[in-house]
């Protein structure tokens, strides 16, 4: 899955009437994610970019603070 087809994706299960606001929703969730991950897990979680779009990967691993 590339990362526009996850923001398609979020866009429409999530009711997100555009692109750039379900992208707002990733970005926050994956920012969240990323501080709230201890020991590591949030390195790894970064890393499995075979599962998620490298986008996320990189959102993940910087706490929300780098743009995709």
């Amino acid at each position: 899955m590339t990362f526009d087809q996850m923001l398609e994706r979020v866009r429409c299960k999530g009711a997100h009437p555009t692109r750039e606001r379900a992208e707002g929703a990733v970005r926050t969730v994956m920012a969240a994610l990323g501080r709230r991950l201890t020991g590591g897990y949030a390195l790894l979680l970064g890393r499995a970019e075979l599962r998620r779009p490298r986008a996320c990967c990189r959102l993940t691993r910087a706490g929300g603070r780098g743009h995709a």
